[in-house]
């Protein structure tokens, strides 16, 4: 195992993989959603936001790597919205933020409290992109 050096990025290829990566931002609060817009834009993810349900699962016609669901996006649409993409887009990793408790998060891939700070976002997609990209480069038996 190597070390890490201090200022090293400890996930390789990440400006390359966030260029390519694909995020679907589900959220109710204007401010936040645009907030986390911006903070996901500004390290180069591609973007599409949608803030009712009927947007987000009109959203889901295309593909995303990583779907994350605001703090505020009530528990039944945010389920429902998460089973239509782990049905069209198994591969897509989930993430939903809570504020204080979550309830019925069995499909997202990572829980992330919204007090934190946004780097704690940043990091967790990277962890799932690499997990994901760890599963695909595995040979097959």
């Amino acid at each position: 195992m190597s070390a890490i050096r201090e200022n090293q990025d400890p996930i390789p290829d990440r400006g390359k993989r966030s260029r390519d990566t694909r995020v679907l931002s589900v959220g109710r609060d204007r401010q936040l959603l645009m907030w986390r817009n911006n903070l996901l834009r500004s390290q180069g993810y591609a973007v599409t936001d949608a803030r009712t349900a009927a947007d987000a699962m009109a959203a889901l016609g295309k593909p995303y790597d990583v779907i994350i669901f605001g703090h505020a996006v009530p528990e039944e649409e945010r389920n429902q919205i998460a089973a239509a993409a782990k049905n069209a887009q198994p591969a897509a990793k989930i993430i939903m933020l809570y504020l204080g408790t979550i309830r019925r998060a069995e499909l997202a891939d990572a829980l992330l409290s919204v007090v934190g700070k946004p780097e704690a976002l940043l990091h967790t997609i990277e962890v799932l992109l690499a997990e994901r990209g760890e599963a695909t480069a595995s040979p097959s038996p």
